[in-house]
C-alpha cells in the first residue's frame, strides 16, 4: 500500500515538459464508476497496451498510457486507502476484557457472581447414608468463590489471626471436607466449612431456644430451620456423637444444612447469620445489642472477614498440597464470646 500511496502526488510532473496532451482526453472514470467496474491491473500493464495504435506516433502514445496509469492508479490507491483506513466499529466487549481489566469493572461487585456447583446429592454415593428428613438438593449455584475473592482483607479489618497445632484436628477437617465434597460442595464451599469448624470447633452448650447451636459448624437453630431447610425433628441428628467424633450421618447432615443456607442467602449472609443470629442477619453493619466489651462495632462482618481469611489460607495450602486438609494445624482468629 505504501508504494501505490506514493503514486499520488504530483503524477503529471512525471510527464516530460515538452509533452502537449492531446486536445481529446480519453475519459477516466471516476471513483463512482470505478468502485463499481473495478478495472484490472493486469490489463493496465499489459504488453500490448503500450505499443502503436495507429496514431502514428508511439512515443506520445506511450506517455500519455502512462498519464493515464498514473491517474487510473492514483484512484485506486485512493479507494485502497480509504476503505483500509475505515475503523472497525466495536462491540462493546473489547472494553471490558474481563473483571478489574481495560473496561475498569470493579473484582468486587455489589452482586457476587453465581458459579456453577452440582446440586446437593448429586455426587453422593448410591449407597450414602442419608438422614431421614435432611435438606432437599439445593440451587446448583454458589457465590462461595466469588466472596473468598474479596480477601485477603487487612489485618485492621479483622481480628487477631492465629495458627498453631492442634492434635487430632487434621482428622475432623478432613472428614468434613470430604462430607462436604461428597454432598456436592466445590472446594470454595468446602473451604468456608473447614474455616467455620476450625474457629467454632464444636457446638455451644450454653445456648437455648432460637440461638441453640448444632454440629461442629455451631449453626443455630433459626439459620438450619428458616434457610437450611431441617425439620425440627431432625435437629439432633446434627449432634450425633459415635467413639468421640461425629457420626457420617451427623456430618452429612451438618453439611447439607449449612450448603443449602448458604446457597439460599449467599456466603456473606450466611455468616452474617452464623455470628450473631437473627439480629446479625437484619442489621450485620451494626453493633449488636448484646455484644461484650471485646467486641468490635463491625464484629457480624469482622467474623465474616476472619473466616474469609482462614478459607482462602485452607484453598491455597490445598492447591500446594491436596494432603494439607488432614494436618493438625488450626487457622483461627481471637474472637470474643457471644
Amino acid at each position: 500500500m505504501t508504494s501505490i500511496s506514493r503514486l499520488n502526488s504530483n503524477a503529471a510532473s512525471r510527464i516530460a515538459p515538452e509533452y502537449t496532451p492531446p486536445a481529446a482526453q480519453p475519459a477516466v472514470p471516476s471513483i463512482t464508476e470505478t468502485s463499481q467496474k473495478p478495472q484490472s491491473l493486469g490489463n493496465l500493464f499489459r504488453a500490448d497496451s503500450f505499443g502503436a495504435n495507429g496514431s502514428g506516433d508511439g512515443s506520445q502514445d506511450m506517455l500519455r498510457k502512462l498519464e493515464e496509469l498514473s491517474q487510473t492508479v492514483s484512484k485506486l490507491a485512493h479507494l485502497l486507502g480509504g476503505q483500509g483506513a475505515r475503523p472497525t466499529e466495536s462491540s462493546g466487549t473489547e472494553a471490558a476484557s474481563g473483571v478489574g481489566g481495560a473496561g475498569g469493572a470493579s473484582p468486587h461487585p455489589s452482586a457476587m457472581a453465581q458459579e456453577p456447583v452440582p446440586e446437593l446429592g448429586d455426587v453422593a454415593p448410591a449407597d450414602a447414608p442419608k438422614p431421614a428428613g435432611a435438606p432437599t438438593a439445593a440451587s446448583g449455584a454458589s457465590d462461595a468463590k466469588d466472596f473468598l475473592a474479596k480477601g485477603p482483607h487487612p489485618q485492621d479489618q479483622v481480628y487477631k489471626e492465629i495458627a498453631h497445632a492442634e492434635a487430632g484436628l487434621g482428622e475432623k477437617k478432613q472428614a468434613l471436607w470430604d462430607a462436604a465434597h461428597q454432598a456436592g460442595a466445590s472446594d470454595a464451599e468446602a473451604a468456608v466449612l473447614v474455616a467455620q469448624q476450625m474457629q467454632e470447633g464444636a457446638n455451644d452448650p450454653n445456648k437455648s431456644g432460637a440461638a441453640e447451636n448444632f454440629g461442629p459448624l455451631n449453626l443455630n437453630r433459626d439459620l438450619l430451620k428458616d434457610f437450611g431447610g431441617v425439620k425440627e425433628e431432625n435437629l439432633s441428628t446434627l449432634n450425633e456423637h459415635a467413639n468421640g467424633k461425629y457420626t457420617p450421618e451427623a456430618l452429612r447432615a451438618n453439611v447439607e444444612g449449612a450448603l443449602t443456607a448458604m446457597r439460599t442467602m449467599g456466603t456473606e449472609r450466611y455468616l452474617d447469620h452464623v455470628r450473631a443470629g437473627s439480629s446479625g442477619y437484619e442489621n450485620p453493619t451494626q453493633r449488636m445489642p448484646f455484644a461484650g466489651a471485646g467486641t468490635a462495632d463491625d464484629d457480624t462482618r469482622r467474623f465474616g472477614r476472619n473466616i474469609a481469611n482462614a478459607a482462602n489460607l485452607v484453598l491455597s495450602d490445598f492447591q500446594k498440597d491436596p494432603g494439607s486438609i488432614g494436618r493438625d494445624w488450626r487457622q483461627a482468629a481471637e474472637i470474643a464470646y457471644v
